[in-house]
């Protein structure tokens, strides 16, 4: 009975025994998990219910990661931490609205007072800015070099982009703002003025010396189109105030338009002509897509960056952001660093020209009033020259629009600018200039087994000038006996190389100098750029370089 009784006392000990232990194991596990839980929530402080990021909406933030086995003891710690957070949001507040109040007035104040000049600020843009400096230059055929369908697809998209837009009744209000450029200065802006003005300060001074006798003019221009006139300038940081500057992508002129581009909104691009590299005829066009860009976002920065970018894909960059605020959406750097820089430089140029004394610049602005004529028949740029009163390279500088040795008779659409002083001398002129350029070909019947190319070839004439003169649509259609007038000038020049092959009057080859173009170089040597690409094998855009040593004959 004793063993029985003591062995039922055991028992029943050891039973205590065992309930305790779990409910100590039981406390430790509730502590731990607590633990965790309060871990959890000062890493990543969210009200899970509600899935909302605000502040208010957590119960109880843990601030201080404190040991797990003192959480019982910081529950006094943790509301002192959540006041100093609250106060902490309210000192943000102070700051933003105080931000906002400086970035306001200083609008109004001398920006350059905050500017620090930092010497490592945009070092990889400088060579980019100084190629756009020196232009790349390129053929006749430099405009077709992109693929007919990526232009279709730019025209595509940009009339998209037009029907997209609302056509709305525009308020006083709105017109003050449409001509009205937002001058801000901010941080970015205050650090593309450093640069401006010190490691691009060559660059800079080149441009503000090519634009002294453009950008009078340009901003009558953009004033026309009810924007403001300050975009006049937008050329410094397109190309450097550069009508010869081409981009890798196929933009041109100053005002570098991509060829889809340009023929969506109209400007003429043949074998003729090239009005992206025309300064004027060029503004007139950008003044025009400027505004629609502005009337489609409403903001002058967006218009810029879609100026840049394009106008589907800051759409999209607006929608992705979920703002409308460009430096907004620069900083969430959805949209290219490229296109990031460029409204803030844009808005620094503009700046700078406006005060170039201060930062010890020169620039002069210089206006003269310029003629138009249209001639009602084909004549050689020589002549046209000659009886202007000029020479043929001060003619093509006042009309570097034209890709050939002509200018293009009244039926398409071509307008000779002229100082009114030789305006005035070529119309006095007119009858002369009519009859030697009558005088000026030199009729050739097609022969067995001649074709267009070949023609072109032996004549030093491109085929799209033989084509327009003789009004050929289809290059592969002559037929023996067919009469063509080829340009005298070129026809001589190809007897007398018959006659004298060793004669030195035109050099074997050329060395490129600075300032050269193909045109230019053949203009020289009285032969066709399409000549001398195929001799010295350019690949289209034809690009040359300086020092380059080009073949002739």
């Amino acid at each position: 009975m004793e063993r029985n009784l003591f062995w039922k006392l055991d028992v029943i000990l050891f039973c205590l025994l065992f309930v305790g232990t779990g409910f100590v194991f039981a406390d430790d596990a509730a502590s731990s998990l607590q633990g965790e839980i309060l871990v959890a929530a000062a890493q990543d402080p969210i009200n899970i219910e509600s899935d909302s990021l605000s502040l208010d909406n957590v119960e109880e933030p843990a601030i201080n990661n404190v040991d797990i086995a003192e959480f019982s003891d910081a529950s006094a710690d943790v509301q002192e931490d959540l006041a100093e957070v609250k106060e902490t949001e309210e000192t943000k507040s102070d700051d933003i609205a105080e931000a906002e109040s400086v970035d306001n007035e200083v609008q109004t104040k001398n920006p350059l007072e905050n500017v620090v000049a930092n010497n490592d600020l945009n070092d990889d843009d400088l060579a980019e800015l100084e190629r756009i400096g020196e232009s790349v230059y390129v053929d006749d055929e430099t405009c077709d070099a992109l693929a007919e369908e990526e232009q279709e697809q730019t025209i595509s998209e940009l009339s998209n982009l037009v029907a997209d837009s609302s056509v709305l009744q525009e308020s006083d209000n709105a017109k003050i703002y449409r001509e009205t450029f937002p001058l801000i200065i901010n941080e970015e802006v205050q650090a593309e003025i450093t640069y401006l003005t010190t490691k691009a300060r060559g660059f800079l001074t080149k441009a503000f010396a090519r634009a002294e006798k453009y950008s009078a003019l340009m901003r009558e221009i953009v004033v026309e189109y009810g924007i403001p006139e300050e975009l006049a300038y937008l050329p410094i940081i397109e190309s450097g105030f550069n009508y010869q500057a081409y981009s890798p992508k196929g933009a041109a002129g100053m005002w570098q338009f991509m060829p889809g581009t340009a023929k969506w909104i109209g400007m003429k691009r043949n074998e003729w002509m090239d009005e992206r590299l025309d300064p004027v005829i060029s503004c007139r066009y950008a003044a025009k897509y400027l505004r629609m860009l502005y009337d489609t976002f409403g903001d002058w920065y967006l218009a810029l960056a879609s100026y840049n970018y394009g106008g589907h894909n800051v759409k999209r960059a607006i929608r992705n952001a979920g703002t409308s605020e460009f430096y907004d959406i620069a900083a969430k750097r959805i949209i290219p660093v490229e296109t990031q820089k460029y409204v803030p430089r844009f808005v620094a140029s503009v700046y700078i020209i406006k005060n170039y004394e201060k930062f010890g610049l020169k620039y002069k602005e210089w206006k003269e009033d310029y003629e138009y004529y249209s001639l009602p028949f084909t004549s050689p740029v020589r002549l046209v020259a000659k009886y202007s009163g000029i020479t043929e390279h001060e003619f093509m500088q006042l009309n570097p629009a034209l890709r050939s040795p002509f200018v293009p008779s009244n039926k398409h659409g071509y307008q000779i600018r002229l100082p009114k002083n030789n305006m005035d001398r070529l119309k006095a002129n007119y009858n002369a200039l009519k009859n030697q350029s009558a005088q000026d070909y030199q009729v050739y019947y097609v022969r067995r087994g001649d074709n267009l190319s070949k023609i072109s070839e032996r004549f030093g004439v491109s085929q799209g000038i033989l084509m327009s003169i003789n009004g050929i649509v289809n290059s592969n259609r002559i037929r023996e006996g067919q009469k063509l007038y080829i340009p005298v000038s070129y026809y001589a020049l190809q007897k007398a190389k018959t006659k004298r092959q060793n004669v030195a009057t035109v050099a074997a080859n050329h060395v490129v100098a600075r300032g050269d173009t193909l045109y230019g170089i053949a203009l020289k040597y009285r032969t066709s750029a399409d000549t001398l690409a195929r001799l010295n094998r350019l690949r289209s855009p034809y690009t040359i370089r300086v020092g380059q040593v080009l073949r002739i004959k």
